[in-house]
């Protein structure tokens, strides 16, 4: 098939294409799973597939069940007072209900019962965790019981119970919030048939622990103690004794103005303050109790004043005894690429990891350098030394900590003369410049070489001595066999060219039309490539050559030479017109082109 017929039978193959993918395009094909059925399994929408596999039983059912499991064992242990067990399964319900709450938001299902259900699990969460910090604060307001009771402090002892009664109105209004909200879990959970067992055991487990903290009263001692209030805002602290890392929880009731007894304020705000600076703020509640909890940082060891305000309101004073505690700082040196450095790592711990604590980097019994402990009490800190044998220790002293001083083991740090250890050390943007010019110089020589081996075009050859021919161009190593048959030596004069026709002749006579068509061609074909400095002409086509010659008085004749040639060389025509119009075609290509030299 010619190139041309191929060209163009492509170019409507790529026009079908686009014509398709454009009607396609305009118009998709949408499947819809509930009204279009299909008898191939490869006939699918994938998008609703995908829909239809989420929800499915394998899925959603399973983690509405543990949702559902998770609950009965966290009201026992509450109950129990296995706080720390409590907190596990706490974290592993918040854990499941948010996996659940995004498999609901991937399928859109914001108006059904499994949306409701979600909703429910997440109050639920809430009423739990408020139940297990009212639970810890009631167990440390019996160990401050017992501790005012021993000092004889009939003023705390009431604080404490007024506090305590606060706490078992608000478990008791946490009973009712859990009712109602375990109660939707269960409903939704038998209509799916779900085990609810233990969201029931749950509910009465709740109530049964309301009833029972309620039922609790106070020691007969505290019934004869006169209620002397010296503040609206209460503060209590356990432990009032702590060290270093240790978690201090602070907890308080505000008082309404005429109702010491039992009326409250609610949503009140309330800082509280040690040593005059400000360490938190947390909100009063519903029934007007408020928790804070912090962790003993960078505090001087000793007695500290923690109290707590509210606008105006100032609550009683309370003492912190703050206890030191030995610390231990280690320390590891290594050596850098650069000559000179080294690099100081190490860690400041007290049992827990002394966190944001300066450390300072002794050199030869000198301070040089000062670090500052991260987060985990590790630090990292380069020095530069110079050439001998030298000691580093890293100090930790204490100051503003409640945390005893403390020191490393001595590190000792050889560095070489400069003379042995000075490398020159280049910028990397160096070496992309090197690399650079090596690949340019590279490619020029490459393309140099190649130059030289293939040149562009072939130069006409030098008219040798006259009434001589001049010699044939050397053939490229690279050139293809000629497929056109033994070519025709080249003459460099006008000469050899006139004599074009009587060769013609000649070989007409003895080998036929065939053969001497051909070395007519070849000559001027190669006459044609001279002209034009083509590179290895023999491995083009006729046509492609006819296609080649441009802005010569001799291409229209050359290019009806081509035609006739190519109808007697390869269509086998052997007639007399046709043999007329390729001599008649060779005459007059042969006389331009010794025109055109001449």
């Amino acid at each position: 098939m010619k190139s041309g017929v191929r060209y163009g039978v492509l170019a409507l193959l790529v026009l079908a294409a686009l014509a398709v993918l454009a009607i396609s395009l305009s118009g998709p094909l949408l499947y819809s799973l509930d009204t279009d059925r299909f008898p191939s399994q490869h006939h699918v929408n994938t998008n609703a597939l995908k829909a239809q596999e989420l929800n499915s039983t394998t899925d959603v059912l399973p983690l509405m069940q543990d949702l559902l499991d998770y609950s009965g064992p966290i009201v026992l242990n509450i109950r129990a007072g296995d706080v720390e067990g409590a907190k596990r399964d706490l974290e592993a319900f918040a854990k499941t209900r948010r996996s659940f709450d995004n498999l609901v938001l991937k399928l859109d299902m914001t108006e059904s019962e499994i949306k409701e259900f979600s909703e429910s699990q997440k109050n639920q969460e809430k009423i739990l965790s408020e139940l297990l910090n009212t639970s810890v604060t009631l167990d440390q307001l019996a160990s401050l019981e017992i501790q005012y009771r021993n000092e004889n402090n009939p003023t705390m002892l009431s604080t404490i119970r007024l506090q305590g009664d606060a706490l078992k109105t608000k478990i008791n209004s946490l009973s009712e919030q859990y009712n109602t909200e375990a109660q939707t879990s269960v409903t939704i959970g038998k209509e799916t048939g779900l085990d609810t067992s233990s969201g029931e055991e749950s509910i009465r487990e709740f109530r049964e622990y309301a009833v029972e903290v309620s039922s609790t009263k106070p020691r007969q001692q505290l019934e004869d103690i006169p209620i002397r209030r010296s503040s609206q805002l209460s503060l209590l602290i356990y432990p009032d004794s702590v060290r270093y890392g240790d978690t201090i929880r602070c907890f308080g009731y505000f008082f309404s103005q005429y109702g010491y007894r039992i009326a409250s304020t609610p949503d009140k705000p309330v800082t509280l303050y040690l040593d005059e600076t400000a360490i938190g703020k947390v909100t009063t509640d519903t029934t007007g109790s408020y928790t804070l909890e912090f962790p003993l940082g960078r505090v001087t060891p000793g007695t500290h004043i923690l109290h707590a305000e509210s606008g105006t309101t100032r609550s009683d004073q309370r003492i912190l005894t703050v206890i030191p505690i030995d610390s231990v700082t280690a320390l590891k040196v290594t050596t850098s690429k650069v000559p000179g450095n080294v690099t100081c790592t190490g860690t400041v711990t007290s049992g827990k990891p002394v966190r944001h604590a300066p450390v300072e980097l002794v050199l030869d019994g000198k301070k040089v350098k000062m670090a500052t402990t991260g987060s985990a009490g590790e630090f990292k800190e380069t020095i530069t030394l110079p050439a001998g044998v030298h000691t580093v220790q890293a100090r930790f002293t204490g100051t503003g900590y409640p945390v005893n001083p403390s020191e490393s083991e001595v590190q000792t740090v050889i560095v070489p003369p400069a003379a042995i250890s000075t490398v020159i050390y280049i910028d990397n943007s160096i070496f992309v410049l090197v690399i650079v010019f090596i690949v340019l110089g590279l490619s020029g020589a490459g393309a140099l070489w190649y130059s030289r081996r293939a040149p562009a075009g072939a130069a006409p050859p030098a008219a040798g001595p006259a009434g001589t021919q001049a010699p044939e161009p050397e053939e490229d190593e690279g050139a293809l066999p000629d497929l056109h048959g033994p070519a025709l030596p080249a003459g460099a004069g006008a000469a050899a060219e006139s004599a074009l026709a009587e060769r013609y002749a000649a070989i007409l006579t003895v080998e036929g039309l065939d053969a001497a068509c051909h070395t007519a061609y070849s000559d001027l074909a190669s006459r044609l490539a001279r002209d034009h400095r083509i590179a290895r002409h023999r491995v083009l086509t006729p046509r492609e050559m006819a296609q080649s010659c441009k802005k010569r008085p001799y291409c229209s004749a050359f290019s009806r030479l081509v035609s006739a040639y190519e109808r007697i060389r390869y269509g086998g025509c052997d007639t007399e017109p046709i043999r007329e119009e390729f001599e008649a075609s060779m005459e007059r290509t042969d006389a331009r082109m010794r025109g055109e030299e001449h």
